[in-house]
């Protein structure tokens, strides 16, 4: 349930700014409550979602919320993050790249270029695994988004 409820909050996040592990993890208790789920399993599952961002900076307190933390960081990560970093940055008005822009802390809320996304975020995710089996699938995810970057930096500088 926490797998499938962890985004419920995004257009919530979009539209008034509001993050959507907290938005997600209030939802997730309405529907789940309404739908006469017990107690224990609803708060359980909002407490994965409520852990589950990389940028809100809670470590997860169950084997389901560090599961669902590292299924949500995969999914950032790779082809399809490299994929799914574009169309969100497009989503919100970034810039592929800007090669004024230095990169700092990650804030979710602060719209930067998506190359320097990569850098405050994307690349920092393999060290934030929780379970081996993430590690592993991270390290080759990590490698192919360093050779992605590589490429981007080769054809920017016309040497390619």
């Amino acid at each position: 349930m926490a797998a499938i409820l962890h985004d419920v909050g995004l257009k919530d996040e979009f539209e008034a700014g509001r993050d959507h592990a907290t938005v997600g993890a209030e939802s997730a208790r309405s529907i789940l409550s309404g739908l006469g789920v017990p107690r224990e399993f609803v708060e359980s599952v909002c407490c994965a979602i409520r852990t589950h961002r990389f940028g809100g900076g809670f470590e997860a307190e169950t084997i389901e919320g560090r599961i669902l933390q590292d299924a949500d960081r995969l999914d950032s990560m790779g082809a399809i993050g490299i994929a799914r970093a574009f169309a969100y940055g497009g989503a919100r008005g970034a810039p592929i790249y800007d090669p004024g822009e230095v990169p700092g802390v990650y804030d979710p809320f602060k719209v930067r270029s998506t190359i320097t996304h990569f850098h405050e975020k994307l690349l920092k995710l393999r060290d934030s695994m929780n379970t081996e089996s993430a590690r592993k699938i991270a390290e080759g995810r990590h490698a192919f988004m360093l050779e992605f970057l590589e490429r981007f930096r080769l054809e920017i500088a016309g040497e390619r």
